[in-house]
């Protein structure tokens, strides 16, 4: 996954945290279980730091669907969740590693191309 210039909302701080979180979906491509656990112990922690600083963001600015976009974080939150619960009891495997993988840049680009960008009008 690689960051592009259509990627960004127009807010540096924002930008910056995106950019960061898909250095760290890209970590996922570590060779060894231990490397993806790590990983997404940090995605998860990068996560819940970028979802409070957007949502503060977006309260800060009026968005009117902001809790659209909150709704849609905790339903990452959860996914991330069950994911972390099956490489910590040992149930990684090259066949889960992939279907993250897959999910991951499947939903952030899903979610900045059209969630983000949609506030991105509000910021200016």
């Amino acid at each position: 996954m690689e960051w592009k210039a259509n990627f960004s909302v127009g807010d540096t701080k924002m930008d910056d945290q995106h950019k960061g979180l898909i250095v760290l979906v890209n970590q996922l491509a570590g060779e060894n279980e231990v490397d993806v656990r790590e990983a997404l112990e940090k995605l998860q922690e990068y996560a819940d730091i970028h979802f409070r600083d957007e949502e503060a963001l977006l309260a800060e600015i009026g968005y009117p669907d902001l809790d659209k976009q909150a709704a849609e974080h905790e339903t990452f939150r959860k996914w991330l969740d069950e994911q972390l619960e099956t490489y910590r009891n040992g149930g990684g495997s090259d066949t889960i590693r992939a279907r993250i993988q897959n999910y991951l840049r499947i939903w952030w680009i899903k979610h900045i191309l059209f969630s983000d960008k949609a506030y991105a009008s509000y910021l200016k």
